[in-house]
């Protein structure tokens, strides 16, 4: 056998660090067209969020996924898929990888052993991914995608799910932008 032979027994078996290279390549493109038709028929902001969410909870190995935000002290979840987290906690009390991403604007992964809120144990996960949301100088929110294994959210994936977080904060600057036009043509029609 050679040298990538093992790989390939992984990713044909569908374990190990086969099934997340294997994943990384087809289940980000499932997703990003799950994601991208969610943005195609969103008419708002809230609508894009919770369809978001939806599409990665549905997405195999990803457990559930969030969008929130800072609200001075406080985080506030604005949408989720179908788990139970809070609505609001202070940044305070978050799992410190979530605080430095609220910072930061950085992608921030947060391992099953963190503590705090909305830490990868909260959804029964391995671990959490945290991507802002931004828009040029303009952050929309935070997105957080959970995963049943660590190997799912590594550094293949992140750079997928962050040019998907890119995709998302277009897609609710569009809906927004075309709101506040289409408010300034009635006003003026009137």
């Amino acid at each position: 056998p050679g040298a990538g032979s093992g790989a390939a027994a992984d990713g044909a078996s569908g374990t190990g660090r086969g099934r997340a290279v294997g994943r990384g390549v087809c289940g980000a493109g499932e997703l990003c067209g799950g994601v991208a038709a969610v943005l195609w028929d969103g008419t708002d902001g809230e609508v894009i969020e919770h369809g978001v969410c939806e599409a990665v909870a549905a997405e195999p190995g990803y457990t559930a996924g969030w969008i929130g935000c800072v609200d001075d002290e406080d985080f506030r979840i604005t949408a989720s898929s179908d788990c139970s987290l809070p609505s609001s906690v202070s940044v305070s009390e978050l799992a410190a990888p979530i605080q430095t991403a609220t910072e930061t604007n950085e992608p921030r992964r947060c391992s099953g052993c963190a503590d705090g809120e909305l830490a990868p144990e909260t959804v029964a996960a391995e671990c959490l991914l945290v991507i802002p949301l931004c828009y040029r100088d303009r952050r929309f929110g935070l997105l957080g995608v959970y995963a049943d294994d660590a190997a799912l959210l590594d550094d293949r994936e992140q750079p997928i799910l962050t040019s998907l977080a890119k995709m998302i904060a277009n897609g609710i600057h569009a809906v927004e932008t075309t709101r506040v036009l289409t408010t300034d043509q009635v006003t003026e029609l009137q």
